[in-house]
């Protein structure tokens, strides 16, 4: 197996000019893919941050009704005769 600098292979070109074309076209293209998967992995991030902010806010809404329900169920039968 032949391989580039850029360490792809590069055996089906069959020539050492071949064999750099191929390996200049991959190396320009790893830049590309790493600056598309670098702006989605930061647009994904921000959207989960802001998801789990969401979640986070109306978990704690969630728990302060339950809790207020429950003082007054407390409040309730501490009130009742023994």
């Amino acid at each position: 197996m032949c391989r580039s600098q850029a360490g792809w292979d590069t055996s089906l070109t069959g020539d050492a000019v071949g064999r750099d074309v191929v390996a200049m076209a991959f190396a320009a293209h790893g830049r590309h893919r790493f600056s598309f998967q670098l702006a989605f992995n930061r647009s994904f991030f921000t959207t989960l941050l802001l998801s789990w902010n969401y979640v986070k806010t109306s978990h704690r809404a969630a728990a302060e009704a339950l809790q207020r329900e429950i003082d007054k169920m407390q409040k309730k039968t501490e009130s009742l005769p023994a």
